[in-house]
């Protein structure tokens, strides 16, 4: 649907993720680009030709290194409900969602919003200036490819995603979450799980569990 002002009311978000091999183990968008990039990078560490002694030291940390990275993309699938705009501290514009993953990869639903120019609020991974690749691995100065340099290249993102939050405005928003105790925030990741539906493991009968959002 399309609400006021055309922004839309909901939507899906369809985009494959596979593991970042630069900083693993997170994750990322995928593209033919980046999977060859990945398999050069793979054959350089094979061949002993990567002379990168802090990168060679950092994958060396996580086992199965080669094993994980190898493995295809996965498709990857949310969709989205919008049911507020809010204001945090009065000053930073929000939007809150509800979102739905219909397959279960790992950090999916940070990544398809992070890789459409609109991180989760509190996402250390993720955000601006997270651990992993910036935007999901969404390079918007040259499509899919390096992502994760966090450089301010916000006038492209403003061409593809004319919607999203400045990258200065991100950054002080980031700043509040993570010094803000005294404000309740206290470097909250704002993704909740207010519904868990099972089946009774003797029963079968179905059991639906609900919890209000802390934020």
């Amino acid at each position: 649907g399309v609400g006021v002002g055309g922004v839309a009311l909901e939507g899906t978000i369809e985009i494959d993720l596979v593991r970042d091999w630069n900083k693993p183990p997170f994750m990322r968008i995928a593209a033919p680009s980046l999977q060859q990039q990945t398999q050069e990078q793979t054959n350089d560490d094979d061949d002993n030709n990567n002379t990168d002694k802090e990168l060679q030291s950092k994958r060396r940390q996580h086992k199965g290194y080669h094993k994980m990275i190898n493995k295809a993309a996965k498709p990857s699938l949310t969709t989205f409900t919008i049911l507020s705009y809010e204001y945090i501290n009065n000053t930073y514009p929000v939007t809150r969602m509800e979102l739905v993953p219909h397959t279960g990869r790992t950090h999916q639903l940070r990544v398809h919003c992070a890789c459409i120019g609109h991180p989760i609020v509190g996402d250390d991974i993720y955000g601006v200036d997270g651990d992993g690749s910036m935007y999901g691995g969404f390079d918007f100065e040259g499509g899919v490819g390096g992502g994760g340099g966090g450089g301010d290249n916000n006038n492209k993102v403003e061409d593809v995603f004319p919607c999203s939050m400045s990258l200065k405005m991100q950054r002080e928003l980031d700043t509040f979450i993570r010094d803000g105790e005294e404000k309740g925030m206290g470097g909250l990741l704002c993704l909740h799980a207010k519904e868990l539906s099972i089946y009774h493991p003797y029963t079968g009968a179905p059991m639906t569990f609900t919890s209000k959002a802390p934020f």
